[in-house]
């Protein structure tokens, strides 16, 4: 298969530092890369205190693509990140390529009663639904920890979401889930295409919420999507 023509950015769901991404970015390399959040490396809290804020801080690192009709892609809380700063980014005429959502239901489905913060037994409970082994392939207890507190803190961010507050893209949505993804169902993928005028391509894949990552399906379809 070609070599991946646009570059594509890759943001990470809640608590991940992107390691699920390597055998994504391993394929599309020099193309893809994985977006280091702000607020996770010693910057100022003010920069999350909504998460309009959290989403606008990223715009910086963006940039240099801004010429380049980019993918943005996202999984899980990255994906409403991707579709917030794509929706910026087409504001200041910069064309967007594509946006690929993953494990993510439509802004419209998300229920933000259910993601204020979490105890720590919660939120390990949480992912104990999400992704059984997380924690078996976490050998150090500290960053258990730490991934405890940054999903917290992303789930609380989650909640202040509004998609009113964006608007609608133009360009084209791409939206999968695993088939074994407790949290997204066919409808939430389809309802993406509130959130375009150029519509939505749905698919679901076999796996779970974050598995589904590093399977070839997975990445030849994403591959085929940043040639189109």
């Amino acid at each position: 298969m070609e070599q991946a023509t646009r570059d594509v950015i890759i943001f990470p769901g809640t608590g991940s530092f992107g390691s699920e991404f390597q055998p994504i970015v391993r394929t599309l390399r020099p193309k893809a890369q994985v977006l280091r959040y702000p607020w996770r490396y010693g910057q100022d809290d003010d920069v999350t205190s909504s998460f309009h804020d959290a989403a606008m801080s990223c715009l910086p690192r963006l940039r240099d693509m801004q010429e380049k009709g980019p993918i943005l892609f996202g999984h899980s809380f990255g994906a409403y990140i991707a579709y917030a700063l794509a929706t910026a980014l087409e504001k200041t005429t910069c064309r967007i390529g594509g946006l690929i959502v993953v494990g993510a239901n439509a802004p419209h489905v998300l229920d933000g009663a259910a993601l204020l913060p979490r105890s720590p037994e919660e939120i390990e409970a949480y992912w104990a639904m999400v992704d059984p082994s997380l924690f078996e392939r976490i050998p150090d207890p500290e960053w258990k920890d730490v991934l405890i507190d940054t999903s917290r803190k992303e789930l609380n961010l989650l909640s202040d979401f509004h998609a009113p507050d964006f608007g609608r893209l133009h360009c084209p949505i791409f939206a999968a889930s695993g088939d074994r993804d407790p949290l997204v169902t066919k409808n939430g993928l389809d309802g993406w295409d509130e959130y375009t005028t150029e519509g939505v391509k749905s698919r679901r894949f076999s796996g779970g919420h974050t598995d589904l990552l590093a399977t070839d399906e997975f990445i030849t379809w994403v591959k085929r999507i940043t040639y189109h």
